[in-house]
């Protein structure tokens, strides 16, 4: 049985995204699955932004890894946070890159369907807490400039 992993699909969001299921089968996550792909049709203009690494690139099964696309333009971006499955962490904070530290932003968490404003200043140099409690996990959470 093929399952719906959100951890494995959001790792291969690009701006193109092939998911091979067996259509057919009764026992797929359909819902699941509808939910990943609006998820991705939301976001993936962001990923034509600047790019921030906001971890160090490693393999290990015990840290986090995370990154930042950025839309200038837009003041709008999306941070796809990784935990891996060795990871005793259940939060990482992360400093964004490329906001205003004078704009506001909305940030919307993809998974809880929850949203909060913080000011850029505030995102910049105290960061933003991401949770995941299930290891391995994935979560995205997107922000937008509410203006000045």
């Amino acid at each position: 049985i093929e399952t719906v992993d959100p951890y494995a699909i959001r790792s291969g969001y690009a701006l193109g995204v092939v998911l091979g299921y067996e259509m057919r089968s009764k026992d797929l996550e359909y819902a699941l699955l509808r939910k990943l792909a609006a998820e991705w049709r939301r976001i993936i203009h962001c990923f034509r932004g600047d790019f921030y690494p906001l971890t160090p690139y490693s393999l290990d099964e015990e840290s986090w890894i995370a990154w930042q696309f950025h839309l200038p333009a837009r003041d709008e971006g999306v941070v796809q946070a990784f935990r891996r499955q060795g990871s005793d962490a259940p939060a990482r904070t992360f400093g964004l890159g490329g906001l205003d530290p004078e704009a506001n932003y909305r940030i919307t968490d993809l998974d809880a369907e929850t949203s909060a404003t913080l000011s850029g200043r505030e995102l910049i140099e105290h960061g933003l807490t991401v949770k995941i409690s299930s290891r391995p996990g994935a979560a995205v959470v997107h922000y937008a400039a509410l203006g000045r």
